[in-house]
């Protein structure tokens, strides 16, 4: 569990200093190239701590200490899950809300991200968004974090902790309920399978209808 805290600790460093670099190099620091750089970063992070974690747990290959393997039934059911909690759960999670008239702008940061790229930038977003993001979030969440609650905590403790730590470190208050929903689906798919394939196949299906539907 502590190397998923100090993953997560220095992905955020590595995330800001690749920015840095971005920005140095004369891209805006609100540009996408900044974005980009950071998000790398970012992820460069979680896959090492997920690496090191291997490592220092000994079960060597990534692949089979993580259990990535999956059936083509499998997968196709955790891509069915990850399309459902994206059109049916996170909707239903907001709809109380919205229909009171609360004025929320749940997808606001998304739309406006799209809404300023276009070409190479916008398929470059998409890309890690949708095959980068979610391999490297599944290793350092689900892999090494819920693993680590799991033996302090059980099944039950790990899945809800670990789901508001996955929430809470997006940053984003007005998504913060979706995003706990998505991570207890995700925590819920790597417990109930053993491995991280079917919850990293959700979160592919979940990332890719939201870049679906903003395209």
């Amino acid at each position: 569990m502590w190397l998923a805290f100090a993953g997560w600790l220095i992905a955020v460093l590595l995330a800001s200093l690749a920015s840095g670099i971005a920005v140095t190099a004369g891209a805006g620091s609100d540009g996408i190239a900044a974005l980009l750089m950071g998000q790398l970063g970012l992820w460069i992070g979680f896959v090492g701590a997920a690496l090191v974690a291997g490592r220092f747990f000994g079960f060597g290959d990534i692949g089979a200490g993580f259990e990535l393997g999956l059936a083509a039934g499998d997968v196709a059911k955790s891509v069915l899950i990850g399309v459902a909690v994206q059109l049916l759960v996170v909707p239903g999670i907001y709809f109380p809300l919205l229909a009171a008239g609360v004025d929320l702008d749940v997808s606001g940061p998304a739309v406006s991200l799209f809404g300023q790229v276009s070409g190479p930038e916008k398929a470059a977003i998409a890309l890690g968004v949708v095959a980068i993001a979610p391999i490297a979030e599944e290793l350092l969440f689900r892999g090494v974090l819920l693993r680590g609650l799991a033996r302090r905590l059980g099944d039950g403790g790990a899945v809800f902790v670990s789901a508001l730590l996955f929430a809470g470190t997006h940053f984003q208050l007005v998504q913060f309920p979706g995003l706990l929903a998505v991570g207890l689906t995700l925590a819920w798919l790597a417990r109930r399978t053993g491995g991280l394939a079917s919850p990293i196949w959700a979160h592919i299906a979940f990332n890719a209808t939201t870049v679906a539907l903003l395209w």
